[in-house]
């Protein structure tokens, strides 16, 4: 599957395409053979449209690498092929415990996911996702910005992604830490800042791929709720 990446992950291409590794929003660039096959049917350069000024970054790859294209010219050619992919992109609804590492009993959990099932009969897949460790329930390329929960100043994402490495454990998951701020040095864990869209943290989650129905409604969150006896949250991902 092709995958658009938000602002701070690698895209991921699958096999039959060239493989293409971006760190956007960074410096890092893996893997960029970058020549006249950029144009090719068989070369899939995703970009999100906000992370399309990181296209300077191709263009000074390109020449040294002994591509004659303008910079106007790998634009374009961006531009069409994230166009070309866009209408392969999947969306999903995650509904998720406002406490990280609450984790419902399983008999509530079953009762939730089939209740979901009534709710979204059109959906691709709908399945619950447990892991014993908190990781992040992203909203994918639809994160715009991350603010203060104090001052609601924007916090950067290169202070996030920092603070996200370090927060994050392989053996324990996200242990989520405070941290003071950049903007009015206010102590806050990652789960507290506030984003746009929204993201989680947690260790359950329910997941409903392309469920087609838009928005989850205020009374359908309630009812699930009140199935997992816990305050939930909704995260609507699109990648």
């Amino acid at each position: 599957m092709l995958v658009i990446a938000s602002a701070l992950n690698c895209v991921t291409l699958n096999e039959k395409y060239s493989q293409v590794g971006i760190q956007l929003g960074g410096t890092k660039v893996e893997r960029l053979p970058l020549t006249d096959r950029i144009a090719s049917q068989r070369t899939a350069l995703i970009l999100e449209p906000a992370c399309l000024g990181f296209c300077g970054e191709y263009y000074r790859r390109a020449q040294s690498s002994g591509c004659c294209k303008s910079y106007d010219c790998l634009l374009f050619e961006l531009n069409k092929k994230h166009a070309e992919v866009q209408i392969m992109s999947d969306n999903w609804i995650l509904i998720v415990p406002k406490s990280p590492k609450h984790i419902p009993l399983p008999d509530n959990a079953q009762a939730s996911l089939e209740h979901l099932e009534r709710l979204m009969p059109d959906a691709d897949e709908i399945e619950i996702v447990q892991n014993e460790h908190v990781q992040l329930f992203d909203c994918g390329s639809n994160l715009e910005t991350i603010t203060c929960p104090r001052c609601s100043a924007n916090i950067g994402f290169d202070w996030w992604g920092e603070a996200m490495s370090s927060d994050h454990d392989e053996k324990v998951g996200f242990q989520l830490k405070k941290y003071r701020l950049p903007c009015c040095s206010t102590a806050a864990s990652l789960d507290e800042l506030t984003y746009a869209f929204h993201q989680a943290f947690g260790c359950f989650a329910l997941s409903a791929m392309n469920p087609n129905i838009g928005e989850i409604s205020n009374d359908a969150v309630c009812k699930i709720a009140a199935i997992l006896e816990c305050e939930v949250s909704v995260v609507y991902q699109h990648i």
